[in-house]
């Protein structure tokens, strides 16, 4: 190959190296343009902000939960022990008060009846002869026929005759008593909760036959820790819930000592007879609001983005048009669903993003909007 040839070979590599050297710089002034076009559409992100509204302290609602349980409950049963002859009401039966719902066998005690009314018409007749022999008595003594001491005797002998009759009368009182209280009758309007005895069983004195509960008047039993005891008054009345309806109650009792397993004191509301739809079982809850003495500010949660350590961030922004957004670490003391009360790296007055802090990230220039939050204006 002559040199010619070689020379022409050189030239032709040369012009490919600067063909392709500038192609190479066509493509990175084409990605630096690109990524100057994403830049520029990252700083048009807007954000909405708020000020900050101090507050030295702030409310919070704390749920109790309690169970509806009727104003009389009564576990009842004999005066007497005995076999069961009759049951007639049973789990789940409306009773009427003075309604017979048991019966004990009664064949004993009308026995014994029996033999108390037959002793008293003895003593009767007794007394009746006490009676006229005092009355001969006292004619021989007027006669002088029969002694001082006779006539004694005689008026001695128709007063024991009376008392004899008054014991045989009460006894017959105390039998009839006895066969009364051989019917178990219901103390109160109500329902039955439960029956435990069936008929042929035998009873001791004072065992319960029926678990009775009392309908119309309810109560509510809230046990409370004792930091909310302190928040409630008696006889005020207040709001409970039940099943998204609203009950207002009243609230007619405060427990003296604590339950020693949960270590809380009950509270007791009367529902009252105007709410047939609540039964004793159902739960009910109330809201108690408290003041908590710590300085912070509202914010909605939507201003919030997960920190570190267990704390929270907070985005904030200058007034301007257009700011970098620098994040506050925060701690959340309270939420509400909706809005928490913040303390922290931030101060009154100070803006913070309200909305798209997912978006965003630490030193962003973004596009600031400044607005009233009123739902955060209201909350405060």
């Amino acid at each position: 190959m002559n040199s010619a040839d070689q020379k022409s070979k050189y030239t032709l590599l040369g012009l490919v190296l600067i063909c392709f050297t500038g192609l190479v710089m066509l493509l990175l002034m084409s990605g630096a343009g690109r990524a100057q076009s994403d830049s520029n559409r990252l700083v048009a992100v807007g954000v909405e902000a708020t000020q900050l509204q101090w507050m030295n302290s702030f409310d919070k609602i704390q749920r109790v939960v309690g169970r509806v349980e009727s104003a009389q409950r009564a576990n009842t049963g004999f005066e007497l022990g005995g076999v069961v002859a009759n049951v007639w009401v049973d789990d789940g039966d409306t009773i009427s008060a003075g309604q017979v719902i048991a019966e004990l066998d009664t064949e004993l005690l009308e026995s014994e009846l029996m033999q108390a009314q037959a002793a008293v018409e003895r003593a009767q007749a007794q007394t009746k002869l006490a009676q006229s022999s005092l009355l001969r008595v006292q004619d021989l003594v007027a006669k002088r026929v029969e002694s001082q001491q006779r006539l004694d005797e005689a008026q001695q002998s128709l007063d024991a005759a009376n008392a004899t009759v008054k014991e045989t009368l009460a006894r017959v009182n105390t039998i009839k008593v006895n066969l009364n209280k051989a019917k178990l009758r219901a103390p109160f309007d109500g329902q039955v909760l439960t029956r435990h005895i069936d008929k042929g069983t035998v009873v001791a004195q004072g065992q319960a036959v029926y678990e009775l509960i009392a309908t119309g008047d309810n109560d509510v039993r809230m046990p409370m820790p004792a930091n909310l005891i302190e928040h409630v008054n008696l006889g005020e009345e207040y709001v409970l819930r039940s099943d998204n309806r609203d009950f207002q109650a009243t609230l007619k009792s405060i427990g003296k000592q604590r339950r020693l397993a949960t270590r809380t004191i009950d509270a007791v509301f009367e529902l009252g007879t105007d709410n047939p739809n609540i039964l004793p079982g159902d739960l009910m809850t109330l809201d108690v609001k408290i003041t908590v003495p710590e300085s912070g500010a509202w914010v909605p949660l939507a201003a919030l983005s997960h920190g570190v350590r267990g704390l929270w961030n907070v985005y904030s922004v200058d007034a301007d048009s257009v700011s970098q957004v620098t994040p506050r670490a925060v701690e959340v003391l309270y939420s509400d669903g909706q809005f928490a009360f913040i303390r922290g790296a931030i101060n009154a007055d100070m803006l913070v993003v309200v909305s798209g802090t997912h978006r965003l990230a630490p030193g962003q220039e973004v596009a600031v909007t400044v607005v009233t939050d009123n739902d955060t204006a209201e909350r405060q």
